[in-house]
């Protein structure tokens, strides 16, 4: 999650549908973790785009299709389909088994967030961090020192023809893992949220709620 080092609750910020990877998979006590977060957006020549994630918090990498049509993350959970040893495992699988030829790769060290338009998948992510304090030896606080907004084409709702097919499941799993981009923003407010300062100015752990107090109170969430 990322918090405003200037600004608490900006009203900006509520518009952007947060992929909490880090903080939905990593547990208090849980061991310390090894490893930075890394991400690639890969862009293939036949138009498909996927996003490669190796998390601090777990040990292996994750490949989510991006839905062409709704612009959703599509991930549930196959060893060696969406589920790898590592990124060079799952870059292989796109070309070797999906036989597809990657155009374009952009590395990422923290997903932002995502909003969609009616023609786009906007997403923010953080293309340089810096590690400025760690609380309880196991927290890690960075703050954000370069940001990149990437932006991937949608094909009409109404087209037949989707270019995900071989990793889109018949039904999105309830599982934490989907991160669904169904609601369509307008072109204007992806406008403004560009122009929103994010360097040097927002901090973001992946391992513990900073948006809470420190030490945290109980979760006054009423439980489901």
């Amino acid at each position: 999650r990322t918090h405003d080092a200037r600004l608490k609750g900006s009203s900006s910020s509520s518009h952007l549908i947060v992929l909490s990877f880090q903080s939905t998979l990593y547990h208090f006590g849980a061991k310390m973790i090894s490893r930075k977060s890394s991400h690639l957006l890969v862009e293939t020549a036949q138009g498909s785009f996927f996003l490669v994630a190796s998390l601090s918090t777990r040990t292996d990498t994750l490949l989510l299709a991006v839905d062409a049509h709704s612009g959703q993350f599509l991930y549930h959970g196959m060893p060696d389909m969406d589920v790898f040893n590592d990124e060079v495992a799952a870059l292989s699988y796109i070309t070797d088994k999906l036989h597809l030829k990657i155009k374009q790769k952009t590395r990422a060290y923290a997903i932002i967030g995502s909003i969609v338009t009616s023609f786009a998948l906007n997403i923010l992510v953080a293309t340089k961090v810096r590690s400025d304090m760690m609380l309880l030896n196991l927290h890690t606080i960075y703050t954000i020192v370069e940001s990149q907004w990437l932006t991937i084409p949608l094909l009409p709702p109404t087209s037949l023809h989707s270019s995900q097919q071989p990793l889109s499941p018949p039904q999105p799993q309830q599982d934490g893992h989907h991160h669904h981009a169904s609601r369509k923003a307008p072109s204007s407010l992806v406008s403004s949220l560009r122009d929103y300062p994010l360097e040097a100015t927002h901090i973001f752990c992946e391992t513990l709620d900073i948006t809470r107090p420190f030490p945290a109170v109980p979760d006054i969430r009423p439980s489901s």
